[in-house]
């Protein structure tokens, strides 16, 4: 059955898997904060409580421990049944792997490794908690060669009993004699730590019991008094003093060995010292030479080194900063020219923005830089030259659009002395000179067209010419003396055509259409003589024509008026034609209208003077018939009977007329003071309503009716002076019923508490009320009246049995 993939457990998001034991797995992980964390996760216990409480005893264990030498513990939990463990997430390698891969460390360095472990040890057996598997691959060197003491797994408190089951917990070459009878005591670390210390600087010899051993050999080689291996034979040139400084962490007798981490730790840190100052001179010679070579990797290697094993140490900080300045100068001098070359090839690739802002990036990293500034002027150059190139060649295309083609082959070929091997330009100096040649061949093939007079041919070519050349000084002339020969040709015909057209029209004394064909001509042909000749011509015969016509014609008219006594209409015709046609008949005729229409227009005034007058009298304005008769009879004889007789008669009726008239106005007049003072009065009614309701919202009652009884005084009780009064009383008596209601509630709470004399003083101030009270509130007031009268005497009965 495969086992499941997990992703995620508790808050953490499962990354990698680092590792796979028998009893679960360890993972890389993510938390919340998006932290990196190691995750150990117990999957096969079953139902083993041992290993659980184990496993939860190991997180206990760490969360009391607080030292950069010792991994942190995060969280323990328990996700679906399976406890896990969420711890730092350390980055580097197992010592174990370091001794296996020989790489070279310095005898200081590999004592600085074993002296952090050990004050890591030191911190957790002072918190009581004693490790039982110190071992090589226990000891994490991480990031800056710090080291991180793991795997709790099996640590215990100091001096606790053993577990019950019966394998031994730890590792058999670094078991001390006491972990074998399951003793555990600060001296079971210190001697495996010196067991890692021998196995470090011998280049991976363990000095009693290996992994090859089964327990038995493991046992005896352990307990035996036989020495290990003088660590001089492995390593010669050992310092003073480090040989029995081994020698006493790793003895099989606890009492000649290491009481404490501390102990240990103070013998180490002791010899250390002793080459540590040889260690680092070699080291800040190396560190020096390097940076003079500008080796800035290899030197910020040393200066590391040297830190690590003397932190405070002058000289190697002071070149740590020095050499963060060099490599920051060296990364940005990297950085410039890496930009540098991207805008070299933008620039060689026309793209000028992109360079742009390339040298904006470069010179943010160094303003000063001389490249940078060189590259800034070679792009402005090459900026300006393709920007005149790029106009050149855009007037080319310009003149090269409209056709003309000598000043657009010259801008093409001023853009190519600035740069000769510019493609646009080449390929545009070659479509001119296509477009040229098919210009020329185009042209001649219209002058000959032209010449057999072709002209339809000829346009369609000179339409092609236009279609290459638009603006083309030759094609423009050509087309030109094209349209001129057409219009002449066509002249001609038209002229020709014109001309017996309208002799045809005149032979048929039909002036109008020969006229009208003609100017249709002119207006074309303006110019053209022979038809402005044979149009003076035609027209001469049509007016004599017309002339006669004419006469006849307004004789005809004149004399059909005269004889109907249209005397007016045939003056107006008559004369018209005189001033037009002269001719004595018309004159003649003209002379005897007039004197006819003279003594015809004499009665006609006089009937209208009459009719005038009449309608006037009609519409009863006899005023306006007086002043018409009045203007008749001063131009007419002052005897005419007809108009003396209706001028008395309208003279009469006027007066009368003008009487009424007054009348009506006197009347208009007193109407409208009367209704101005209804008006005003109705204003004062209602502005006396308005006072009185106020009064009344106010519980001024009396003053509310006093405002209405002074409107009714003057302008009598009006109705809705009678109903505003109605209303104030309707809201008094309301008023009242309330104000006693109120009373009797106050005297029904006396009478509850036994107060009949204030009850009975509560109901004398309601009938003070009763003026203007309705006669339900009245009625119920003498109801309660008697009410008290007899609860009072009741009362009064009771105490007067009481006393006797």
């Amino acid at each position: 059955m495969p086992q499941e993939v997990l992703s995620r457990i508790g808050e953490y998001e499962l990354r990698e898997k680092l590792g796979q034991g028998g009893y679960g797995a360890v993972y890389k992980a993510r938390d919340s904060l998006g932290r990196d964390v190691a995750i150990k996760v117990l999957t096969s216990f079953g139902d083993d409580s041992n290993t659980i409480e184990g496993f939860k005893k190991e997180a206990t264990t760490l969360a009391r421990l607080n030292h950069r030498n010792i991994v942190t513990v995060y969280q323990f939990g328990v996700d679906n049944g399976r406890p896990y463990l969420a711890m730092e997430y350390l980055q580097g390698q197992p010592l174990s792997a370091l001794i296996k891969s020989r790489k070279e460390m310095h005898l200081v360095e590999k004592l600085d490794v074993i002296i952090q472990a050990t004050e890591g040890l030191k911190h957790a057996h002072e918190n009581k908690v004693i490790h039982r598997d110190i071992k090589p691959h226990n000891l994490m060197v991480v990031e800056n060669s710090i080291v991180k003491l793991i795997d709790f797994g099996i640590a215990q408190g100091d001096g606790s009993k053993s577990q019950s089951r019966q394998e031994i917990a730890g590792s058999l070459p670094y078991m001390s004699p006491e972990h074998f009878v399951q003793k555990r005591t600060p001296w079971c670390d210190i001697f495996s730590m010196g067991v890692v210390l021998y196995e470090l600087l011998s280049g991976g010899h363990v000095p009693y019991a290996s992994d090859r051993d089964d327990l038995p050999v493991a046992y005896h080689k352990l307990m035996s008094n036989d020495p290990p291996p003088a660590l001089s034979g492995y390593v010669p040139d050992l310092p003073a003093g480090l040989e029995e400084v081994v020698s006493k962490a790793i003895s099989k007798q606890k009492l000649n060995g290491y009481e404490t981490a501390e102990e240990f730790l103070f013998e180490l840190t002791r010899v250390q010292d002793t080459v540590k100052g040889e260690f680092i001179a070699q080291l800040l010679k190396a560190l020096n030479d390097a940076a003079a070579a500008q080796e800035y990797g290899a030197a910020h290697d040393l200066v590391e080194r040297i830190l690590r094993v003397d932190a405070n140490n002058v000289a190697a900080k002071r070149k740590q900063f020095e050499l963060r300045k060099f490599v920051q100068q060296h990364q940005r001098n990297e950085q410039i020219h890496s930009i540098c070359v991207r805008v070299e090839e933008a620039i060689s690739s026309k793209k000028f923005d992109l360079a742009q802002i390339g040298l904006d990036e470069a010179r943010v990293l160094d303003p000063n830089s001389n490249t940078v500034k060189a590259l800034q002027e070679k792009l402005v150059e090459r900026r300006n030259l393709q920007a005149e190139i790029e106009a050149l060649i855009a007037e080319a295309q310009k003149f090269g659009s409209a056709g003309s083609w000598e000043p657009a082959e010259k801008a093409v070929d001023d853009a190519l002395q600035l740069e000769a091997s510019n493609t646009r330009a080449l390929e545009f100096r070659d479509a001119i000179r296509r477009a040229v040649a098919q210009e020329s061949r185009i042209v001649e093939q219209a002058r000959a067209a032209l010449e057999e007079l072709k002209f339809q041919e000829a346009f369609e070519l000179i339409r092609q010419a236009e279609a290459i050349a638009p603006q083309s000084e030759r094609v423009t002339a050509l087309k030109e003396l094209a349209v001129n020969a057409y219009k002449e040709d066509e002249r001609r015909r038209e002229v020709a055509a014109a001309t017996q057209s309208a002799k045809e029209f005149a032979g048929q004394q039909d002036f109008l259409a020969a006229r009208e064909e003609l100017d249709q001509a002119l207006r074309k042909y303006p110019e053209e003589r022979s038809l402005l000749d044979l149009r003076a011509e035609l027209e001469k015969q049509r007016e004599e024509l017309a002339r006669k016509q004419f006469v006849e014609d307004r004789m005809g008219a004149g004399e059909q008026a005269f004889k109907s006594k249209r005397y007016v209409d045939a003056i107006a015709i008559l004369e018209q034609a005189s001033r037009r046609v002269p001719d004595q008949r018309i004159l003649d005729l003209l002379a005897k209208a007039k004197q006819k229409a003279q003594a015809q227009a004499v009665e006609k005034r006089r009937e209208l003077y009459l009719k005038s007058a009449k309608e006037s009298m009609a519409r009863e304005d006899a005023a306006s018939a007086v002043v018409t008769l009045e203007m008749a009879q001063a131009e007419f004889a002052a005897d005419d009977q007809e108009i003396t007789a209706l001028l008395d008669e309208a003279r009469k009726v006027a007066e009368v007329q003008a009487k009424a008239t007054a009348e009506r106005e006197e009347q208009a007049r007193r109407d409208a003071e009367k209704k101005a003072r209804e008006t005003a009065e109705r204003h004062e009614i209602q502005h006396a309503i308005a006072r009185a309701n106020a009064s009344a919202q106010q519980g001024d009652f009396a003053g509310a009716l006093k405002f209405i009884e002074q409107g009714a005084t003057r302008f009598g009780m009006r109705p809705e002076l009678a109903a505003a009064a109605n209303e104030i009383r309707a809201a008094r008596t309301a008023h009242a019923g309330a104000q006693i209601q109120a009373i009797l509630d106050h005297a029904q709470a006396e009478i509850d508490a036994q107060h009949y004399t204030g009850a009975v003083q509560a109901l004398e101030r309601a009938k003070a009320l009763t003026e203007f009270a309705s006669q339900t509130i009245i009625a119920k007031l003498k109801t309660f009246e008697q009410k008290v009268q007899r609860v009072a005497q009741a009362h009064d009965n009771s105490a007067t049995v009481i006393i006797q």
